[in-house]
């Protein structure tokens, strides 16, 4: 502000500041919160949107863009086993590696929980995205050293591609049909086992398609009593007699006809809808069973799946005393199902095998040797039947004899009882009865 002397000339000047230093830095970190991540501060999702949305208007109409979502394998059991806080550094050593394998032109950023996303810039061939993903993999694969922890990680990874020719109207648009994209393809990887790659095909929509169609007339299937069951017979291989039963669940709907569970299974567990489906399946067979054994029928067991989610439950046993108390079937007519993976995975479990156990009701390992058992482990198991997977039965060829002899001798040897399943022809039914397997079931 001037002051004037009396010929209104200047000559005097006053100003008043303000220091905005702290005001700039709130700024400069509400900016870093808004578009980056905390944790690894890689840009998040929304820098990312305004990074495609300027790659579209500085676009060549030759330029593609790859997207890869990518996510790590297992990586819950890190948290679970090793903690929280060794999970977030594992993150952090992720994130920079990813980052030392991009170029100038690349892009990366986190989604959240072990997901992140690398766009690929200027790509001419899928061969250029493949050979980015190989030096991708060889870097994740290489053991990780967080305090004085060991750890190996592997990474499911789904791909996307498209050219720079899309609407700078609907820039939204463009980025979302990417990303999801390459989430169904990372998905599909998923389902596949996890530690690899692919790209993006028609048919993977179709089965996310699939999928959503499915999730959609679960709810209606379960109010309409839509699912049922049916019984497969347990037969002893020695002398051609039907020992028990199986429950199959199965799922007619009106207008998509029978749905396989290995289809609708899945996405009982993704609702959350498992553990009251799982306990009403279980109610049905102790009923049968009981209503089988006033009539007379020598039977000796029923068996039931069980889903992990269902198992790891909280109020399972509960649950499962209900049943039992309420259906009056003694507990040893029961054989529960359970997965490698679900018995392995945590220790509580051998605490509610135990438990069952105890109660009397007979333990089955189902699907054996598809998993990672470790033998030491699995002699401590008190379980009393293991069901050979149907995959080693359905083509008995050299391998797959060895595999089956090698588990029935240490079934055997451990005092279990071993059962096939998926039998379907007179030529398995004579090899197995051979190797003096107990029991087999199958549509033979």
């Amino acid at each position: 502000m001037p002051f004037l002397n009396d010929k209104g000339k200047p000559y005097q000047y006053i100003s008043i500041r303000h220091d905005i230093t702290a005001r700039k830095q709130m700024e400069e970190e509400i900016k870093l919160m808004a578009f980056h991540d905390t944790l690894t501060s890689l840009p998040n999702r929304n820098y990312l949107s305004h990074w495609i949305e300027k790659q579209l208007y500085e676009k060549n109409s030759n330029d593609k863009l790859a997207v890869l979502f990518l996510d790590l394998d297992r990586f819950k059991s890190v948290n679970d086993n090793l903690g929280h806080d060794i999970g977030d550094l594992l993150l952090k050593e992720v994130s920079q590696r990813l980052k030392n394998c991009l170029r100038k032109t690349d892009f990366i950023s986190r989604q959240g929980g072990d997901e992140f996303i690398v766009v690929l810039n200027h790509i001419t061939s899928k061969q250029d995205v493949v050979t980015f993903v190989e030096k991708i993999n060889k870097q994740l694969n290489l053991p990780f050293s967080i305090n004085k922890e060991q750890i190996i990680i592997s990474t499911s990874i789904g791909i996307s591609m498209d050219t720079l020719d899309g609407d700078q109207d609907n820039y939204k648009g463009f980025i979302d049909t990417l990303m999801k994209q390459a989430d169904i393809a990372m998905y599909h990887v998923k389902q596949k086992g996890g530690n690899t790659y692919c790209f993006n095909t028609n048919n993977q929509n179709l089965e996310l398609e699939r999928y959503y169609q499915l999730e959609q007339e679960i709810p209606k299937a379960i109010e309409q009593n839509q699912f049922f069951v049916v019984y497969q017979p347990l037969v002893s291989l020695n002398n051609s007699k039907i020992v028990g039963m199986e429950v199959l669940m199965r799922w007619s709907n009106p207008a998509l006809g029978n749905i396989s569970p290995v289809e609708f299974i899945p996405i009982l567990e993704q609702l959350g809808h498992i553990i009251s489906v799982g306990n009403w399946v279980l109610y049905t067979a102790c009923s049968q069973m009981r209503k089988w054994l006033d009539e007379g029928l020598d039977l000796e067991r029923i068996a039931v799946s069980v889903s992990p989610i269902q198992f790891r439950n909280e109020l399972f046993l509960e649950d499962l005393q209900q049943v039992l108390t309420e259906t009056k079937l003694k507990p040893n007519y029961l054989e529960l199902e359970v997965t490698e993976g679900t018995i392995l995975s945590i220790d509580e479990s051998l605490k509610t095998l135990a438990e069952l156990k105890s109660m009397g009701i007979r333990i089955s390992i189902d699907d054996f040797g598809t998993g990672n058992s470790s033998l030491s482990y699995l002699k401590k198991l008190p379980i009393n039947t293991l069901k050979i997977d149907k995959s080693f039965i359905n083509d008995l060829d050299i391998d797959s004899e060895v595999i089956v002899n090698t588990i029935i001798n240490m079934g055997k040897n451990l005092n279990f009882t071993v059962l096939a399943e998926g039998i379907e022809n007179l030529i398995q039914v004579t090899y197995l009865k051979d190797q003096q397997f107990h029991l087999g079931q199958g549509f033979f």
